[in-house]
């Protein structure tokens, strides 16, 4: 169950990862939309009722989607008395029948409004009247995230933080090495203003994904903010397939036998090369390990189960609560790795770093060491409605294992030693004071 994949990021990703992450997404085409009439607004009473987190009043719900109608009834001097007055019951289906005969009734003798147009007017003030900056309804048209064949999308090795900065650039965190962004001299810490004459203000996470990804081979030029002078300056990328073998992991043994790993990006199924580098620095005699969480992307569950790999078997990792459901995440074998950690973690590591680093703190297998991080990830679900729209919908939220609850733009953890630094300065270097005081620790 986890979030929307316009989120992370994407995560992401909340970020974009590499902006490949997305590739395999389209235009969704308008011409196979359907006539929805009011089964779409019984579709979204019904999920919002079972699936969103708080408990709902039906009547409200009815009463936001019946507001919105009657006001575009109004704005086109159509009368709707029928409609303003309506009573609700709490058997919403019922009331639902009733409200479209009557808009029927008003639509029969005035042809100037559509049914479609005032029931996607009636669902966003639906949804809307929630607050929920996570649960949304996408009229038709409006979410292009469809699935198509990876081979037909290329992207450009850029990865950027899931939320935007002051000014509304989105702030970037990584160039993939040997991909067009970092050939062009983009750097982590500059600031992506534009995708073509598109100001990124604007845009949302996957609308910019939207926009920069597309098909192998055509141009994408970009204005970028440089972080040492913070001058704008253009530079027009070409779009490349995937890369075969993109690497989420980074190790190596540093001095005094002390090991480092670093997540780039808590995929899926990444246990296995996890394990890879692990024995190959258990095999170099390392007597301690620092894992590099910083500036990073990842989904909760991978690291739920990448967890698992440094925890005795069945220690709570976290715990994902749902409307009416509590699921416990345990570790599910004994560790795998018994030496001692130092973690690494910063404001811009994933929130799938926030559950690691504590789950890991929590059974005291080691220290956290960098700045607070921020929990940042949409736990959401996306359902596709018959009309053609897309609704959104905040289903669940994380526990870590004292039980502090991680919701949206809430607070993540609160490093045991806190030591602030440039993050994207110095990075596994001498001038890293995050990692020089982790290899410190693990000497003694």
């Amino acid at each position: 169950m986890e979030g929307d994949m316009q989120r992370r990021y994407f995560t992401a990703i909340l970020i974009i990862s590499t902006l490949f992450l997305l590739s395999a997404v389209s235009v969704s085409p308008l011409s196979a939309q359907q006539k929805s009439g009011f089964s779409d607004v019984s579709k979204v009473m019904e999920i919002l009722m079972s699936k969103y987190l708080e408990d709902l009043s039906s009547n409200a719900l009815l009463k936001s989607f019946t507001e919105a109608v009657v006001a575009k009834l109004e704005a086109d001097r159509i009368p709707s008395k029928q409609m303003k007055y309506a009573l609700f019951t709490s058997n919403y289906k019922e009331d639902l029948k009733t409200l479209e005969q009557q808009l029927d009734a008003i639509l029969a003798t005035h042809s100037t409004a559509t049914k479609d147009e005032l029931v996607t007017k009636g669902l966003a003030a639906m949804v809307a009247s929630l607050k929920d900056v996570n649960t949304i309804f996408y009229p038709p048209g409006a979410y292009h995230m469809k699935r198509v064949e990876a081979s037909f999308k290329g992207g450009i090795g850029l990865v950027v933080d899931e939320d935007k900065t002051g000014d509304g650039s989105f702030l970037i965190l990584e160039t993939i090495e040997g991909l067009p962004s970092q050939k062009a001299g983009i750097k982590a810490g500059d600031k992506l203003v534009k995708v073509g004459a598109k100001d990124v203000k604007t845009l949302e996470l996957h609308q910019l994904a939207e926009l920069v990804i597309g098909e192998i081979g055509t141009p994408l030029t970009l204005t970028i903010e440089t972080k040492e002078k913070r001058e704008r300056r253009e530079v027009t990328l070409e779009r490349v397939p995937p890369p075969p073998n993109a690497k989420n992991i980074e190790y190596s043994t540093m001095k005094d036998s002390i090991g480092y790993l670093k997540f780039k990006y808590m995929a899926y199924r990444l246990e296995p090369e996890t394990q890879k580098a692990l024995i190959a620095m258990k095999d170099q005699k390392i007597k301690g390990l620092v894992i590099d969480l910083r500036a990073n992307g990842g989904y909760p569950q991978a690291a739920i189960s990448l967890s698992g790999l440094f925890l005795a078997k069945e220690t709570p990792i976290a715990t994902e609560v749902l409307k009416n459901t509590r699921k416990l995440y345990l570790a599910k074998y004994d560790s795998y790795f018994n030496l001692p950690l130092c973690i690494l973690v910063d404001e811009y590591s994933s929130s799938a770093s926030t559950i690691m680093a504590e789950a890991l703190r929590h059974a005291k297998r080691g220290v956290v060491i960098g700045t607070p991080t921020k929990w940042r990830y949409a736990c959401t679900e996306r359902y596709e409605l018959s009309g053609g729209g897309v609704l959104t919908v905040t289903t669940h939220y994380y526990e870590l294992p004292d039980g502090r609850a991680l919701k949206k733009g809430g607070e993540g953890i609160k490093p045991d030693i806190v030591k602030p630094q440039n993050v994207f300065e110095d990075k596994a270097s001498e001038k890293d004071i995050q990692l020089q005081k982790a290899l410190e620790l693990l000497s003694k």
